[in-house]
């Protein structure tokens, strides 16, 4: 890139230079590239194409004779008078523009090219510095699409440059390159190698885990060297991928590794192929656990006796990061925390289990810190006083100055009458504080944090305690809630409707039952009902005051819980209801921001550290256990609809399905699939209800044990309603169950790989021979969501194994006679039920336009691409604007080009709305008519039922049921489906302007 800056004083416009590409920003003034004027030194007026790019900034595409074997000059002067700027650029053979982008995998990338045609840069030409020192560049030169378009050598532009393993020592070091003699304008500097990545398997015989750069794009995927203890080195891509959703690991890569090491070798170190010296998770995570336990001991016993560690210690200390911590300690001061790499906490010993009868039962005291809302913690005291706590337990409320003068009274009744403790504060203190005085008050106790908007229920105290004495590693125990982040249920990470206390009851009995003594290690607890280990209140302390009214405090605790060597537990045999956000009222979303800054801070690598486990998911069995129970628990007649992400009318149809058959009794449930087949080999599906919510999650290849669970659980009916977004590996697991199965034809997947019967974008192909489909197929390509390619190799196998899935079907619904009749030209021995619609049978009062001059509106519902009309659409508006008409062309939604569209000038487009929307927008957008235009044949349209809706008639071609519907009804007109632009301008004309 060359860039120039204006002349002249008064002017604020820049002027920068890609390659064939000139970039004007000229502010509002909005020129026209009229006002641009582009010469070479000797004179010569260079002819420009020009456009305006996302910015709304000025491109102007210079020609080939800009670019020549001699050395040149390119003047571009634009504006007048006190806004006339000038810039100027070289060109030619020894003229070189480029830019250094990134590094990464070793290898430190950009883009340069000579600025002249067809001028190609040799290895020579390049001179890379390193911290200010000269390095041999070894240079890779690389195509790139995305410089293609303003590309003056075919877009061979890219380069690579290998990296002097030196640079990847993680401290920060700066690039400059020179490229003929000419150092390019931009250098990289402060670069870091920070890989992010954890080791989750460290075992003999086995090492696995997920690593990547931050700076590499997802396809570019780290190549990993393992050296073992018997001295061989294995190479492995750290490129598996893993079940994460868009937005885990920053982005959606896949970056897990697993090597097989033979003879139960042990992993020693893991480095870079770029950088084989390099350790990437420091050999502490390889020491053996029970040589762990063992140093933790002895370090402690350092630590508590100020004397000198070990060489061997302390050399294992410093390896994994904690050299300032215990500095720290010694001095009796705080710390920061310390990433540490690998992501792994010193191990503990569990318990013996023979010996757990014989524990003394532990002292608990349960920590209620209140605020403000009555209703919530009468609720939450209440279920407190009924839970059956356990005669080691004491309750300590502290009233932390509550404004309401009702819950002060409150608690100083009903406390007493329980034998709880009740602490009054005369000013508020803040969360923090009050729980750190509470942790003073339990003395050597145990402590357990209980937010005053939960419900507890019997017995909970006791599985808590059970599992902090059968994990002594343990410092949290959290159970499981509606509202607790990564411990949810139904959904994992929402925030679920708060359950009755009845509804809470039987939640946990559900758990209890389906997941008896289940723990899963947790990268930190939740502050709503987390019960903390003396043994890691005594090593960690309270809470850090840094943190205020609270969120964020409990992280804080575990992750220096965690880098003190205890586990964080997730007790998945407890539930515990909690409204949220309730006590502390609604300032919640300032609190969070502000504390969210001072974790990130402190902890930079805490967001990876959650996804890492929302990818993993371990606690997914345990959420589907009690899901499958509470089905069953139900006994309702259940039916499985297979639907997808798509949208539109099966979408619609499938809700309004579903209403109808939940209020007959019977309970729908949604099948969807959460991760696409051709990026993941095993994906993950979901099913959804919801009412009750509930919510399974589970790969494609445990689908027939779901589908099992289900048939115990009352499933009567499976219902299919198209191909497309299907992954067809999943059917006979269906197909396989006792359930009637129903198939509703919302499309033609059954018999159209391209599922709109289009050639290209929009031309309606006449349903012909499976021959000339073949043709359409290898020129057009298939529906992105059919699987075809790979699967199948006609049209006529496709159609084969559709018609297998209609024959299997114990019954076939069409949603209009229209594509009844189209299905059954390919699929000829089927027997097809017609769908009943309501409006068919009666039509709400039509306002049918009376002629007028004057601007009349046209409603365009829908979203509007080429198999809506967008061609026809935009055909039309410029034929009605080329004629003068005064119509008005209403987009109630969104289009594939909006800009284009708008710009014709008499079109208007609202945006994409909510489902549910669209017969209120139509009514708002003041049309007199509806117009739809899609040129195949629909197979009903809810658009065409939002129009007659709103009270508007409707326009439509005559192909597919919307002309059916519309002539059945009386509800509009029909127009010839090979209509013009300008002849559909005349018909909308005619309609509006000279007849009733």
């Amino acid at each position: 890139m060359a860039r120039a800056h204006p002349l002249p004083r008064r002017s604020n416009m820049t002027i920068e230079k890609f390659n064939r590409f000139l970039r004007i920003d000229d502010g509002a003034l909005g020129l026209s590239e009229a006002g641009v004027v582009v010469t070479l030194e000797d004179g010569d007026v260079l002819a420009c194409g020009h456009s305006r790019d996302e910015e709304g900034q000025l491109l102007l595409q210079l020609p080939d004779e800009a670019f020549t074997r001699r050395p040149n000059r390119v003047f571009v002067d634009v504006g007048e008078g006190d806004t006339r700027a000038r810039a100027v650029f070289a060109v030619g053979p020894d003229a070189i523009e480029g830019c250094l982008e990134r590094v990464s995998l070793g290898l430190l990338r950009g883009w340069c090219s000579r600025q002249v045609l067809d001028g190609a840069l040799e290895e020579s030409d390049f001179a890379l510095s390193v911290d200010g020192y000269d390095v041999p560049a070894a240079v890779t030169f690389q195509y790139r699409r995305d410089l293609l378009e303003r590309s003056l050598n075919g877009g061979f532009d890219g380069f690579a440059i290998a990296l002097p393993s030196g640079v990847f020592d993680g401290e920060a070091h700066e690039f400059a390159l020179r490229v003929r003699g000419a150092a390019l304008t931009s250098a990289i500097v402060g670069y870091r190698f920070q890989p992010i990545g954890c080791l989750e398997t460290v075992e003999p015989g086995r090492v696995a885990g997920w690593c990547y750069e931050p700076g590499a794009t997802p396809n570019e995927s780290l190549r990993l060297q393992v050296i073992t203890d018997s001295g061989s080195t294995l190479t492995v891509q750290a490129d598996r991928p893993a079940a994460f959703e868009a937005g885990e690991r920053g982005d959606r890569r896949a970056s897990d590794f697993a090597v097989a090491l033979a003879g139960g070798a042990r992993a020693v170190r893991i480095a870079p192929n770029f950088a084989p010296s390099i350790d990437l998770f420091r050999p502490s995570v390889f020491v053996p656990m029970v040589d762990q336990v063992e140093a933790v001991s002895r370090i402690a016993a350092a630590v508590r006796s100020g004397t000198t560690l070990e060489p061997t210690d302390a050399q294992w200390l410093r390896s994994v990061g904690f050299d300032a911590i215990l500095a720290s300690l010694r001095s009796g001061g705080s710390h920061a925390p310390v990433r540490v790499a690998g992501a792994f906490a010193v191990g503990r010993q569990e318990a013996d289990p023979a010996q757990w009868d014989t524990v003394t039962p532990r002292h608990v005291t349960i920590v209620v810190p209140v605020y403000d809302d009555l209703g919530a913690t009468q609720a939450c005291l209440e279920s407190l006083a009924g839970s059956e706590l356990p005669e080691e337990a004491r309750v300590v409320v502290i009233n932390d100055a509550t404004p309401n003068a009702d819950l002060a009274t409150y608690l100083g009744h009903f406390c007493p009458a329980h034998g709880f403790a009740l602490q009054r504060h005369r000013v508020n203190r803040g969360f923090v504080a009050t729980v750190n005085e509470g942790i003073v008050l339990a003395g050597q106790d145990d402590v357990v944090l209980l937010n005053a908007d939960t419900k507890v229920p019997a017995g909970w105290l006791q599985r808590l305690r059970a599992h902090a004495e059968k994990h002594p590693e343990a410092g949290s125990i959290t159970p499981m809630s509606n509202n607790a982040t990564i411990l949810s249920w139904p959904l994992a990470n929402e925030e679920n409707p708060c359950p009755s206390f009845d509804e809470t009851i039987r939640l946990d009995r559900l758990f209890q039952e389906q997941n008896s003594d289940r723990v899963v290690d947790l990268p930190t607890g939740h502050g709503f009902c987390m019960y903390l280990t003396r043994a890691a209140l005594d090593e960690v302390g309270g809470l850090d005051p840094i943190w205020g009214r609270g969120y964020g405090e409990e992280n804080d605790w575990c992750l220096r819980a965690s880098a003190h060597g205890f586990r964080h537990l997730a007790a998945c045999d407890t539930f515990v209801a909690h409204e949220g956000s309730k006590s502390f009222g609604a300032s919640k979303k300032a609190l969070v921001e502000r504390n969210a800054g001072i974790l990130l801070r402190r902890y930079p690598e805490y967001h990876e550290l959650i996804q890492n486990f929302l990818r993993r998911d371990p606690m997914n069995e345990a959420r589907n256990a009690v899901a499958l129970a509470r089905l069953s628990e139900l006994r309702a007649n259940l039916t499985l609809h297979l639907v997808n992400h798509l949208g539109g009318g099966v979408q619609r149809y499938v809700l309004d399905a579903s209403i109808s058959q939940y209020k007959e009794g019977a309970l729908p449930l949604f099948l969807t699939r959460v991760q696409a087949a051709e990026t993941v080999a095993d994906p993950d599906y979901e099913i959804r209800s919801f009412s009750p919510v509930l919510h399974l999650r589970f790969s494609a290849s445990q689908m027939p044990d779901v589908v099992s669970h289900l048939e115990a659980a009352g499933l009567t009916t499976i219902h299919l309603h198209t191909l497309a977004g299907v992954d067809f590996r999943i059917l006979p697991a269906l197909f396989g169950a006792s359930a009637e199965i129903t198939t509703t034809l919302h499309d033609y997947s059954w018999t159209c790989p391209r599922v709109f019967l289009l050639q290209g974008r929009s031309n309606f192909c006449g349903q012909p021979p499976s021959d000339v489909c073949d043709t359409c197929i290898a020129k057009f390509g298939a529906h992105p969501n059919i699987e075809f390619k790979g699967m199948f190799n006609s049209v006529a196998e496709y159609r084969t194994f559709t018609g297998s899935i209609l024959n299997q079907s114990d019954t076939v619904v069409a949603v209009s006679d229209d594509v009844s009749r189209r299905v059954l030209k390919i699929h000829t021995d089927l027997v097809v039920a017609r769908s009943h619609n309501a409006d068919l049978d009666r039509l709400p009062q039509l306002s049918f336009p009376r002629p007028r001059l004057g601007r009349r509106r046209i409603a365009v519902p829908g979203a509007i691409g080429d198999h809506k009309g967008y061609e026809l659409l935009l055909e039309t508006a410029r034929a009605a604007m080329a004629a003068h008409t005064d119509l008005c062309f209403v987009v109630v939604g969104f289009t594939k080009d909006d800009e284009t569209l708008c710009a014709v000038g008499n079109v208007e487009i609202t945006g994409a709305f909510p489902p549910g929307h669209g017969a209120r927008l139509l009514i708002q957008s003041r049309a007199e008519i509806g117009l739809l235009l899609s040129p195949w044949p629909e197979t009903y349209s809810y658009t065409l039922s939002d129009c007659w809706e709103a009270g508007l008639p409707v326009a439509c071609l005559d192909i597919g049921a919307p002309a059916q519907r519309v002539r059945s009804c009386n509800g509009g007109w029909v127009i010839d489906p090979s209509v013009s632009g300008a002849g559909l301008a005349d018909s909308l004309s005619a309609i509006l302007y000279d007849s009733c």
